[in-house]
């Protein structure tokens, strides 16, 4: 009962498809023969359909049918473009009165104005190898111009075309140029893959273009809708169809009753009436499954889905690929012809148990120039089933005689058993078409009776046993008696084996019709001897594309845009050596499906790698090798291959203990094939202990598959010209690189796992060196096919030169740019820009001509890279971008953050699905989302992507606009297709400071504008809030948009640049490094030499140079001791540092109390324990302080970083210092004040009482010596006293640098300049050294002058601040202890005191 309701269910579900599942049934063809697109009055866009993808072509044909309506003095016709470039690839304008042609950015002109009102039709035509571009106005020659040579030898590929108005792509989005509109009407559009004759332009008037056609599926025009026109009427007679069809038949059990092929035949000569006739038909190998395209008629409001499936459950359902060729007589219009052709095909079509319905989705109808001088069968779409044998037992023969016509199609093979002779008698032609075997055993002649035609077409493989005296393989003519013409039409190329002779007898002409590829070119050496084998090996076969019938074939040779002639590339593009890796005898292969048991799953062990080895090693026994292996689970469709892709060797597996495998083998030792298949079937049959594996035989299918062989190649890439020849499947080949002839690039011809069919792997040519270089990439057309040499290019090149020039930088960029508009962006390809776009920041290149670009494309690819996940992470050096794909029904906010980073390192990031205000602690950079940017999501998509970057670089992002500087690293987040401002609630993005924030620093949230400073980019704070900052390390900012965010640091107020601050650190250091060593020496001197501190002055000197020498030691040894990290160290370290700048301004004050007692206090005084008194005050006090300090806050002190402590010169390194700022104003600042007020006073003091002193001895006024001595005494008071210090007050404004120099000099040498003037200069210390120093005449041996003087120093000593009067006595006593300290002299002749000069 069941049975007999099947067939009903099937034919009611095939009329059910006919009225639901195919829509279109009955529709109107999708053609737009008799329409025009309208240009007037309202912009309109016509442009060329994303489905319709422009191909590389070395020549071409285009025409078009212009009417202008209103005249203007500049139109525009057609456009095409390249992907990312300006210039017009192709296209057709008018100016002031002249008709041009466009052609690879070049222009030609012709005097032609097409008048208004009239239909004018416009052709274009070139080739690469004529080099001439061909304008034609109606059908006469209008143009004839030569095309240099160094120009582009293809039309890019992947362009894109408008009609009516110029167009450029800026960002990805088409923009149209304003005023150069065509203001009328366009028509019948049509491009061909070859260069049309002027004949064909004329006689072809009306057939439609094979690359792009007047046809809906071609064309994207929204809403301009086209409209009729009954002038553009066509009559023509030729047209060609295509179509998928679905034949199923009611009693799936009873044997087929016909082919398909004789279904279709009988199908169309049932509604193809009257005046259509068919002129050939070729149907494909039935399938189970059809593909089923959309139906393009149906535009914007109803868009069908890419690919759809048609699939049955009777073995008896097929779906076929049909290729009809008809004409129509008398002569029809084109759109009616279509309309009416199309309709009829639409129709389900029932016949006795069978029922036919056509797909109109996938129909075509197209006028043709011509019909093919020798056809071809149109491609297989689906898996080739095996058909309907045709069996004759022996005994039985086959008669078929004259007039009727026996015919094998595709996937039925012929059998004849022994003993049943197969006859055709005079007039029975027989065909056989691709892929019917036909196969005659032992004992059963074939015999062709003479004028009866034997006609095979390409690629039937005519196998004949012992016994017949003719034996082919692939493709081979059979055997043919007098007056049999064999004739080989298009096809693959023939090839004939050893052992299988080709005999022609006299009279029995053998014809190879034009497109046929059984071609020998040079190198392929054909040997035919009468009555013997013939092979034929071919090297070099001519690659053939489809052109359209009749019209010659068109060869081409695969390019990825090199220029003509880049610098070192072969000009003679003659064969490099090669060498393959598989010599011997040819493999064969077999495809194998398996159904296997897994009794039970190992745990932690991968099912699909079980059996892959288990395939591996059975196999291997043998000597044969497994490839492709494709395993799923029971449940999973043979057919469907991405369902296999996906479940292929995962954990999905796991779960299953069914599963099914395919895969293909190689046999290298090239046994029989029936041997194969029974080897293969028995090693993988039954229970295999070892792995758990049971397979029933009867689950085990071994197929014979020919894969054929990799076609000859030329590869043009950037690493040179290699040209691969033929190579037999699964061989490699390798080359001598072109640039270093001592390694070799190889490539290897793969079996695909898909198609069963040879293929070309990529090369590889890693060991090869790119014969070009970053300049010549500007001549390189990106293409999808070259975009990864592109970056394989740059990626070498950027290793090989270094930093880039301005020049080769906007190149570099350009590309990269190009690689994402051309390329599919996947997670690798992404992670590769990305590397590079990392070399090139940590470049010393200059960035800021191209930031913007580099920001953009970070932009693209978050935007363009595809992946399934949730989220995908892509993190270099210096670099980062994070993707997620969030649900905008439950965004609660997002947050990303960068914990941890160093310079030239990666970083480190993490992503939170919620909001968060603060980030964690120890985050370099974070970025919060509010929940209220989901009211930016784009609205329909199911899934929106948020992107967020993290740039840990400052030289990308420079703004000259700006003093201030960038302070922190760069953070970014954007919304894919959406420009978010003015958010309800701020986005909170938190940075860490580069450098920690002073007390008195500002600090402003800034963003990224790239319209700043004439596109260049720069900084702006509109939108953004600075919070207040709770820590000198970061800054959090409100920002009510989404772009680039920054912190910048208000330097105005210390304009110092870096090589300003590296300047002043290497002076200080230096300066207080020569102050340390001439401070040892005055020491040492006055140490040694007992009678140089035998008064007070001296002895004050000393403890001055003690003070300042630990000062400045312990200066130039601070950060080395801070770099140990210790906190008791660093606590130590710094309080030394305090106790000695301290001692030295305490004992600077005592040497301005000292003076101030000798020259201005001279009356009575004495102080008993002066110097011990001195001591306590000069050690003691700085002592007490720093104890305090220790007392009441040890951690007062500690590791800063920062440039204000103490002389603003220990740079931004670590350094242990005070870093409590009330410490430091009430310990450091308020006492060294006190000092340096005091020392100040007393030096005008003592200046005062000097310039009295002189002014009473008139003798000494005007005498030149007395000014030197007075400038002398100043400049060495100046440093005694410490009065260089002050300038640090004075260190602000526009001066501010000129003053740190000279604070940084004169501060950091005041050791050195008390030498100077108080060793050097003395002149009884001069003395000294050379009588205890100095040898031969520079020997002092005189003591008289000095025992005199120390005779009178002694004789005052116990009394010299004991004074009644200011006598002279006193004035010289006093006068010469400060002059030993100060160099103070008077100018007076035959005053005691100016021995002290």
């Amino acid at each position: 009962m069941d049975s007999a309701r099947r067939p009903c269910f099937i034919t009611v579900c095939l009329w059910v498809l006919a009225t639901t599942c195919l829509p279109y049934s009955g529709s109107q063809s999708p053609s737009l023969w008799g329409k025009k697109a309208v240009f007037l009055g309202r912009p309109c866009m016509w442009q060329l359909s994303k489905e319709c993808v422009m191909p590389l072509l070395e020549e071409l044909s285009v025409c078009v049918h212009l009417c202008r309506k209103i005249a203007t003095p500049e139109w525009t016709g057609f456009v095409y473009k390249a992907p990312g470039n300006r210039q017009v690839e192709l296209g057709l304008a008018g100016r002031g009165g002249l008709l041009v042609a466009w052609l690879f950015g070049h222009e030609w002109s012709v005097p032609e104005d097409l008048p208004l009102e009239h239909w004018q039709n416009v052709c274009l035509t070139w080739s690469s190898n004529s080099e001439r571009l061909r304008l034609y106005i109606n059908g006469s020659s209008r143009l004839d111009a030569h095309v240099n040579a160094s120009l582009s030898r293809q039309l890019a590929h992947n362009g894109t075309l408008t009609l009516g108005v110029s167009h450029n792509i800026v960002d990805g989005v088409m923009e149209f140029e304003d005023g150069k509109n065509f203001l009328g009407d366009i028509s019948l559009f049509r491009m061909w893959g070859r260069e049309q004759t002027a004949e064909e332009v004329r006689a072809h008037s009306c057939a439609d273009g094979n690359v792009v056609s007047w046809d809906t599926r071609d064309w994207d025009y929204q809403s301009c809708l086209p409209e009729d026109d009954t002038s553009l009427q066509c009559a023509w007679s030729m047209f060609k169809i295509k179509m998928k069809a679905v034949i199923a038949q009611r009693h799936p059990l009873d044997k087929p009753v016909n082919s398909p092929e004789d279904i279709i035949r009988k199908w169309l000569g049932t509604i193809f009436l009257g005046n259509i006739s068919v002129r050939d038909i070729f149907v494909s190998s039935p399938s189970q499954i059809c593909q089923v395209g959309y139906n393009p008629s149906v535009r914007n409001t109803e868009k069908a889905q890419e690919s759809r499936k048609m699939e049955f459950n009777s073995t008896s359902d097929k779906c076929v690929s049909c290729l009809v060729y008809v004409s129509v007589s008398p002569e029809t219009d084109v759109g009616a012809a279509q309309n009416d052709i199309f309709g009829k095909l639409s129709l389900a079509f029932t016949s006795g148990q069978v029922t036919l319905i056509a797909d109109p989705s996938s129909l075509s109808v197209r006028p043709i120039g011509a019909f093919p001088k020798a056809t071809t069968s149109p491609p297989t779409d689906t898996n080739t089933t095996a058909g309907s044998p045709t069996s004759t037992t022996a005994g039985s023969p086959t008669s078929t005689t004259a007039g009727s016509p026996t015919r094998t199609t595709a996937g039925l093979p012929t059998s004849t058993t022994a003993g049943s002779p197969t006859s055709t008698t005079a007039g029975s032609p027989t065909r056989t078409t691709t892929g019917s075997p036909t196969s005659t055993t032992v004992g059963s002649p074939t015999s062709t009776t003479v004028g009866t035609p034997t006609r095979t077409t390409a690629g039937l493989p005519t196998r004949t046993t012992a016994g017949p005296p003719t034996r082919t393989t692939t493709g081979s003519p059979t055997s043919t008696t007098a007056g049999s013409p064999t004739r080989t039409t298009a096809g693959p190329p023939t090839r004939t084996t050893t052992g299988s002779p080709t005999r022609t007898t006299a009279g029995s002409p053998t014809s190879t019709t034009a497109g046929s590829p059984t071609s020998t070119t040079a190198g392929s050496p054909t040997r035919t001897t009468t009555g013997s084998p013939t092979r034929t090996t071919t090297f070099s076969p001519t690659s053939t594309t489809a052109s359209d019938p009749g019209s010659p074939s068109e060869t081409h040779q695969p390019s990825i845009g090199v220029p003509a002639n880049p610098t070192g590339l072969s000009t003679t593009r003659e064969s490099l050596d090669f060498n393959s890796t598989k010599p011997g005898i040819a493999s064969t292969f077999y495809r194998v499906n398996v159904k296997l048991n897994m009794t039970t799953t190992v745990t932690g062990n991968d099912p699909g790698e079980t059996i892959q080895k288990w395939v591996q090693r059975n196999l291997g026994k043998v000597k044969m090798n497994v490839l492709n292996i494709n395993i799923l689970n029971s449940t999973s469709k043979v057919n469907d291959l991405k369902k296999i892709q996906e479940l292929e060797m995962t954990a999905e597996l796991g779960h299953e203990k069914r599963f099914r495998c395919t895969f293909q083998v190689e046999d290298a030792d090239a046994r029989n094939v029936t041997t194969t298949q029974t080897l293969i079937t028995d090693l993988l049959s039954g229970n295999h202990v070892a792995e758990e594996i049971q397979v029933d035989r009867r689950d085990v299918h071994v197929s014979h598959i020919d894969p054929g062989s990799c076609p000859k190649d030329t590869h043009e890439s950037f690493w040179g010209v290699y040209k691969w020849p033929i190579t037999e499947v699964q061989v490699t080949i390798t080359m001598i690189c072109e640039k270093n002839l001592g390694s070799r690039a190889s490539r290897k011809c793969e079996l695909d796992g898909v198609t069963e069919k040879a293929k070309w792997a990529k090369p590889n040519l890693k060991a090869c060196k790119p014969v070009i270089t970053i300049s010549d990439l500007d001549k390189v057309t990106v293409t999808a096919n070259n975009s990864a040499d592109v970056m394989d290019m740059i990626e070498d090149l950027l290793g090989d030169e270094g930093d880039l020039s301005d020049s080769q930088l906007a190149t570099v960029v350009q590309k990269l740019d190009e690689v994402l508009w051309v390329s599919t962006v996947t997670p690798q390809l992404g992670r590769d820009i990305v590397n590079i776009v990392a070399d090139i920041l940590v470049s010393n290149s200059d960035l800021s001509a191209v930031a913007n670009e580099i920001l953009g494309i970070t932009d693209s690819i978050g935007d363009q890279m595809d992946f399934p996940e949730e989220s995908l992470n892509v993190t270099v050096p210096s670099l980062a971008l994070s993707m997620i794909n969030v649900d905008p029904e439950q965004f609660q906010g997002l947050t990303f953050g960068v914990s941890s980073f160093s310079t030239g390192l990666v970083p480190e990031t993490y992503v939170n699905q919620t909001f968060l205000s603060r980030p964690c602690d120890g985050t370099v950079a974070s970025i919060s989302l509010p929940q209220s940017l989901h009211n930016f999501f784009p609205q329909g998509n199911k899934k929106n992507r948020v992107q967020f970057h993290f740039y840990g670089i400052q030289e990308l992002f420079k703004d000259p606009a700006t003093n201030w500087t960038l302070n922190s690293y760069v953070v970014s987040a954007s919304v894919n297709n959406s420009n978010v401002s003015n958010l309800r609630d701020p986005v909170v993005v938190t940075l860490r400071h580069l450098k920690p924030k002073e007390k008195n620093d500002n600090v402003e949230c800034v963003y990224w504008d790239f319209q700043k400073n004439n596109g260049s980019g720069g900084w702006d704070s509109k939108g953004c809030e600075t919070l207040p900052s709770i820590s000198a390390y970061q800054t959090t900012c409100q920002c009510y948009h989404l772009t680039h965010f920054g912190v910048l640091l208000d330097v105005s107020r210390t304009p110092i640049g870096e090589a300003d601050q590296e300047i002043l650190t290497v002076i200080s250091y230096l300066g207080c490094g020569v102050s340390s060593i001439f401070l040892g020496i005055s020491l040492l001197t006055y140490v040694v030499f007992e009678k140089l501190r035998s008064d007070y002055p001296s002895k004050i000197l000393i403890n001055l140079s003690v003070a300042l020498l630990g000062l400045n030691l312990v200066f130039l040894l601070d950060s080395w001791l801070s770099s140990f990290g210790s906190y008791g160290l660093c606590i130590s370290t710094a309080a030394t540092l305090h106790y000695f700048l301290l001692a030295s301004f305490a004992w600077m004050g005592l040497e301005a109390i000292h003076m101030y007692f000798a020259l201005v206090k001279v009356f009575n005084v004495y102080v008993p324990l002066y110097i011990h008194k001195f001591c306590a005050l000069g050690w003691g006090i700085p002592l007490v302080i720093v104890s305090m300090v220790l007392a009441v806050e040890k951690d007062a002190y500690g590791n800063v970083l920062s440039e204000a402590s103490l002389d603003s010169l220990q740079g931004s390194e670590p350094f242990c210092w005070m870093q409590s700022n009330v410490f430091f104003y009430v310990t450091v600042v308020s006492f060294v004040l006190l000092v340096l007020v005091f020392n100040v006073v007393v030096f005008i003091v003592v200046l005062v009482q000097i310039r009295h002193m002189q002014t009473n001895k008139p003798a000494a006024t005007g005498n030149k010596r007395c000014v030197m001595h007075d400038f002398r005494a100043a400049a060495s008071l100046t440093f005694l006293l410490g009065l260089t210090w002050p300038i640090a007050f004075f260190t602000w404004g526009p001066a501010r640098v000129p003053m740190l120099y000279l604070f940084s000099v004169l501060n950091s040498l005041q050791g050195f300049f008390i030498f100077v003037f108080h060793c050097l200069m003395k002149e009884n210390v001069r003395k000294q050294w050379r009588i205890h120093l100095c040898c031969g005449r520079f020997r002092l041996n005189d003591y008289s002058d000095w025992s005199h003087s120390m005779t009178m120093g002694s004789k005052t000593k116990q009394n010299q601040l004991v004074h009644r009067s200011p006598s002279v006595k006193s004035v010289n006593t006093s006068s010469r202890k400060i002059s030993d300290d100060s160099t103070t002299a008077s100018c007076s002749s035959g005053t005691p005191y100016q021995q002290g000069a």
